[in-house]
Order: C-alpha cells, then structure tokens, then sequence
C-alpha cells in the first residue's frame, strides 16, 4: 500500500516539516490534491508541519474554487528547511519554475504524487514516486490514498473526488454547497 510507503518514509526521516509544491499557475487538480494531501497527513501524523505553495499563484479558476476550501497557500515556502518535499500534478521539478534550484538543492526526500509519465530527472531524484498513468487526476490518487489509510475526507474536501472523476461542475457546486454548510453552520451559532 502506497500511503504506507509514504508514512515509512516521514518516519524514517524523522519529519517535522513538509512542503507541499504544485506547478506554476496551479490548476484545481493540483491545489486540491495539495490540499486534500496535507489534511491526509496531518490525520496521520498531527505532529507534521505542511506548507503548500504554489510558483506565481494558483491559476483563475483555482482562485475560484479556494474560495470555497479553507486552504492556505504560502508564497514563500521553507523548502531548505523541509524534511520531505511532496510535488503534486507536476511531473518535473521545471515546473516549478524560480524554486526549481532550490528543489534540486535539497536534502529533503522528494514524494511525487502524479496522473502523468514521470520524467527521468524527478526519477532520478524522487524518493518515491506515485504515479498512474491511467488516473484521471492527481486527485483521484490522493483520494486512493485516504481510502487505503482508511481515513474519510472532511466536507471541506467534497472537491477531490468529484475533481478526480473530472466533474467540472463540481467546482461550482463543491463551491456553493460548501457556502451553504457554511452559512447554515454559522447561522446556527449564532455569528
């Protein structure tokens, strides 16, 4: 099982920060697998810090949908201070245009999690990677990866797997049904 892998491996390497990194101008794909991966592992280890970032920032309709998900992107991530760099939906550390050097400088075990061919490069460098061609999303296999740690997505997370089915609608609808839960559980508290 994959997310055994991964967990050995922030174990092994005795990890207290993470960071999450998706390509420039982020797709949906890629900020939620970011997203939803980052809440994965803090389940499973409370203790891991995780930083997700994004080089120049999510794109458009990425914006759109992280209206609606509480997730925080940094704009500078602490990638020579990481025990454990996660790439997702970029299968090539070129795609993290400015950070690509510091990625390839560091000590930090690399993860990648991606729906695309591997390069050889990452290849070389990865720690590990999980990949699958077949998958229709980055988020389809993180999705996979609750389900083998037995850990059920939150309802903020509703996004990866109508993403990882590629329900465009879902961006839209993940949107507004989470702004309903939100309003209905704020109006019921009383703010």
């Amino acid at each position: 099982m994959q997310i055994h892998e991964i967990t050995r491996l922030l174990e092994e390497r005795k990890a207290t920060l993470a960071v999450l990194l998706c390509h420039v101008n982020a797709d949906p794909d890629a900020v939620c697998s970011a997203y939803a991966f980052s809440k994965l592992i803090q389940q499973l280890r409370p203790s891991l810090k995780t930083e997700i970032a994004t080089p120049q920032g999510p794109s458009r309709l990425s914006k759109f949908l992280l209206a609606a998900v509480p997730a925080k992107f940094t704009t500078d991530p602490d990638i020579e201070k990481a025990d454990v760099i996660v790439l997702l939906d970029t299968n090539t550390i070129q795609q993290l245009g400015d950070w690509s050097e510091r990625v390839k400088a560091s000590k930090a075990a690399l993860i990648v999690i991606d729906h695309h061919a591997s390069h050889p490069e990452t290849e070389q460098r990865a720690t590990l990677t999980v990949a699958d061609e077949k998958a229709s999303s980055a988020s389809e296999i993180v999705y996979r990866l609750f389900k083998e740690a037995e850990v059920k997505p939150a309802i903020e997370m509703a996004c990866i797997k109508g993403y990882a089915q590629k329900e465009r609608s879902c961006l839209i609808n993940c949107r507004l049904n989470l702004g309903f839960f939100e309003h209905t559980v704020n109006n019921f508290a009383g703010r």
